[in-house]
């Protein structure tokens, strides 16, 4: 899908992950015990920071930035950024307009403003995004500063296997890019279908927007679940550490590690994360077939992950 990452207030690109997951702000009220106007005002970059870095945990995700240490909590990790640079915590204080007492705050109690965090990261020179948590920092600021979109065409090499397995094309592609078809499908959903939206059905290759996983693995889940997908079989990160894969891969889908580090067809290097084929629903000599095909460990719907 094509969506840039980089926004000038953090608060927008919170705004933007939320409605990418499809989570809405009674849901996340829930899950967060933030009040909706609440929630609101952090999406226009106002507000408490503590309420900010609750709602980033709720929904998986975290700040990178050029130079800023991936490590840490985000105050001790302003603090390293800003000595990066040699500019003392009174000097930070002058150039964003608040007190000294402000910075020693946010750096070693983690607390204070969102507006004054957007203005202390435009301060210090670099360009806050925000990322799945335990993603690789460093591919993800790549794809902002280069107005890369959140669109990875899936390797020939994988898609050519799993041809073999299935017995021909899929019968939808739910999460196409625009301007080109990568999988042989017989149906295709791009970005202006919304593919979250539409029936499911048959074989289905999914190829997620990685910034949003778990809506689209969720749908996967229930359209087999539901009886209206034969299976559907997605290239996902293996983010076993993450609240989604537990909610929506753990107990209900196959899973096939591959080995080595993929090269998704339109990027110039390897992917920095380890990837895996999910399987929901689906015959057992299906399972077989990819197994041998890939010469993947299986680990079952049934195991404990």
């Amino acid at each position: 899908m094509e969506k840039k990452f980089y926004h000038k207030c953090l608060g927008q690109q919170l705004a933007q992950f939320r409605k990418n997951t499809k989570t809405s702000h009674v849901v996340l009220s829930k899950n967060t015990g933030i009040s909706r106007p609440t929630l609101r005002n952090i999406e226009l970059g106002k507000g408490n920071l503590a309420n900010f870095i609750q709602i980033m945990q709720t929904l998986d995700l975290d700040i990178s930035a050029k130079k800023l240490p991936t490590t840490g909590v985000l105050g001790k990790r302003i603090a390293l950024l800003r000595k990066s640079q040699n500019i003392s915590q009174r000097k930070l204080a002058e150039l964003v307009g608040v007190s000294h007492p402000t910075i020693v705050s946010l750096e070693t109690k983690n607390s204070g403003r969102l507006d004054v965090l957007n203005t202390i990261f435009s301060h210090l020179n670099t360009k806050p995004i925000i990322v799945p948590i335990n993603s690789d920092k460093n591919f993800w600021n790549g794809a902002a500063m280069s107005n890369k979109s959140d669109e990875w065409y899936s390797p020939p090499s994988i898609l050519e296997k799993l041809y073999t397995c299935i017995n021909g094309e899929f019968d939808l592609d739910p999460s196409s890019p625009l301007h080109c078809k990568p999988v042989e499908a017989h149906k295709y959903y791009t970005i202006e279908d919304d593919g979250l939206q539409q029936p499911w059905n048959g074989k289905v290759f999914l190829n997620p927007p990685y910034s949003a996983n778990e809506p689209w693995c969720r749908k996967a889940r229930e359209s087999v679940e539901n009886g209206d997908a034969e299976c559907v079989i997605a290239l996902l990160a293996a983010r076993t550490d993450t609240g989604w894969w537990h909610r929506q891969v753990a107990g209900h889908a196959d899973v096939f590690l591959l080995q080595g580090r993929l090269k998704f067809s339109n990027q110039p290097n390897s992917a920095p994360f380890p990837s895996c084929l999910v399987v929901w629903g689906g015959d057992d000599q299906l399972k077989q077939s990819i197994r041998a095909a890939f010469n993947a460990h299986h680990i079952s719907s049934y195991s404990s992950m």
